[in-house]
């Protein structure tokens, strides 16, 4: 993968992030009652103004547009769509395809909260435990944990960001029906 592909990837997944921090926070902001206003007494002759409509959900701001699968074909099931994008032993080491649109949105929800329970992300867990080792200083992580997670670096690096961005956009109103 070339630098440029990676710092696009990178964007990428900052993007996500960010953007479920942003939803994060406004869930969180909306959970908040404001604070009570002091409200001048109201003389008795005064007519009762009726009670106010509750707001109606809000215009999806950004939507994305639907894209066509290619002739008369059918948009392919998740495990079609990410063959084609990592590979068939990727997938089959990796990813968890049964409920995969549940587990990425599930996830994706998960990213602002406080834990993410691993029982529904659309991957399996690292392989193998965490590994630290306590010194005359502290814990430390052990050199080799990092390769824990070299199979999915791998992935990242290999993925091409037009196709997977366009196998998104062909199952966005699942992924959005998932979410609902």
């Amino acid at each position: 993968m070339t630098n440029r592909a990676a710092i696009a990837l990178a964007a990428l997944l900052a993007a996500v992030l960010m953007g479920g921090m942003f939803w994060w926070q406004g869930e969180r902001a909306g959970d908040r009652a404001p604070a009570a206003t002091p409200q001048a007494p109201v003389a008795a002759s005064a007519p009762v103004a009726p009670a106010p409509s509750p707001p109606s959900a809000p215009a999806i701001q950004h939507p994305v547009p639907a894209i066509a699968a290619s002739g008369s074909d059918p948009t392919p099931g998740w495990t079609q769509a990410l063959t084609a994008l990592f590979g068939a032993p990727s997938v089959a080491s990796l990813f968890r395809t049964e409920d995969f649109a549940h587990r990425f949105v599930a996830t994706v929800d998960n990213l602002g909260r406080e834990s993410a329970p691993a029982g529904v992300w659309p991957v399996d867990p690292a392989k193998g435990r965490f590994q630290a080792a306590e010194t005359a200083n502290g814990a430390v992580v052990l050199a080799d944990n990092p390769l824990r997670y070299a199979p999915y670096v791998l992935l990242l690096e290999q993925v091409d960001l037009r196709k997977a961005v366009r196998v998104y956009a062909q199952h966005y109103a699942q992924l959005q029906r998932e979410y609902e």
